[in-house]
């Protein structure tokens, strides 16, 4: 599972696509994860340093902007988060359960199929009737998440 662009040229920058639909079957459901790329995440002039073995201090400009946001298909009140620089790595609620997913410990990128765990989280399982005000207008009156 990737959302890189592959690119004939070499490229030091990964480039995600800016939509993707993931289909997740898990406990009985099938959810539908429909993600935007977030742009909002990451600041234009954000910056990662790396300290190699021996110490050498690598710098890498704007890093992989590999977050997505969105909603399980079909479900309003749901909402998703999500990586996918190496796999899929994240949550998604439907408004009644949270759910963590993230890929087995032998993921490879090279690998065509992936196989994922997917759990139930006790964290977060209430009504949103119980949800604090702010988060319950963040998340049923907008269109657009910011996680």
């Amino acid at each position: 599972l990737s959302t890189r662009v592959r690119s004939g040229a070499a490229r030091t920058q990964s480039t995600h696509i800016a939509r993707a639909s993931f289909q997740v079957d898990a406990f009985g459901s099938s959810f539908i994860l429909d993600v935007t790329l977030n742009h909002d995440l990451l600041s234009s002039e954000y910056l990662e340093r790396h300290i190699e073995q021996g110490g050498k201090t690598v710098e890498v400009k704007g890093g992989e902007h590999c977050y997505y946001q969105g909603e399980i298909r079909g479900n309003p009140v749901s909402f998703v988060a999500l990586s996918t620089c190496h796999g899929l790595h994240g949550m998604f609620y439907d408004g009644n359960h949270t759910y963590l997913i993230e890929p087995d410990e032998n993921y490879t990128s090279d690998d065509d199929f992936h196989f994922h765990s997917v759990y139930k989280s006790k964290l977060i399982e209430f009504p949103s009737d119980d949800l604090p005000s702010e988060f319950w207008q963040m998340t049923t009156t907008s269109q657009k998440f910011v996680v």
